[in-house]
């Protein structure tokens, strides 16, 4: 009697090869997939930040500015050396922030110090910086300017040392070399944040 003997299968039949290919193919999509939203995640993450840091940096400039301002304090100026409306204003400081307050230093010494002129005002719902470095003759030179900010609404107003609030300055001429008190501006940007600043010149406190 002959007895048949069975031969063992070592390879994977078609249906299991299917398989195998099937689930790596799941597997390969899932993985690409994850890839795909890391890398998406990622550029959203860093379009975020560039985006904080610009309106960081705004925000910094436009406070730094109006804390940095100075007047002669002269009388009998025929124009303002501070002009604020509710949109936007127009500052003298000194080029170098080291500079000390001319309360505290003689005229001759402030006098050779370099300044600039500094303008903000809305442009195409763009909140713009421009700089215009002063000779000290009076006349400037070219004027550079920068847009810092979208902005869906801007305004500001200026307050007295009695504290009256106006939305422009100076209210009289009598104020043309004086600094408000103090500058409350309301930003809203394009993305519908709000921001609210109340900046004092630190002239006025030296």
């Amino acid at each position: 009697m002959k007895v048949l003997a069975t031969r063992k299968q070592t390879g994977m039949t078609l249906l299991e090869v299917l398989i195998a290919t099937a689930i790596l193919t799941i597997i390969s999509a899932m993985a690409f997939l994850s890839i795909d939203n890391m890398v998406k995640a990622r550029a959203t993450l860093n379009q975020h930040t560039r985006q904080l840091n610009e309106n960081n940096l705004a925000f910094y400039l436009f406070q730094n500015d109006l804390q940095y301002a100075i007047s002669s304090q002269q009388f009998n100026l025929p124009e303002a050396e501070f002009i604020g409306s509710a949109q936007g204003f127009t500052l003298i400081q000194f080029r170098s922030q080291t500079a000390t307050s001319p309360r505290i230093q003689n005229n001759q010494q402030t006098i050779t110090q370099p300044l600039q002129k500094i303008r903000w005002y809305v442009n195409n719902r763009q909140l713009t910086r421009t700089v215009q470095p002063l000779h000290s003759s009076g006349y400037g030179r070219r004027e550079q300017s920068r847009s810092l900010l979208a902005v869906d609404t801007f305004s500001c107003n200026y307050l007295d040392v009695a504290g009256n609030s106006y939305n422009q300055w100076p209210n009289q001429s009598s104020e043309n070399s004086t600094l408000p008190s103090k500058v409350q501006c309301l930003i809203t940007t394009d993305n519908g944040l709000i921001h609210e600043f109340s900046i004092i010149p630190w002239q006025q406190i030296w």
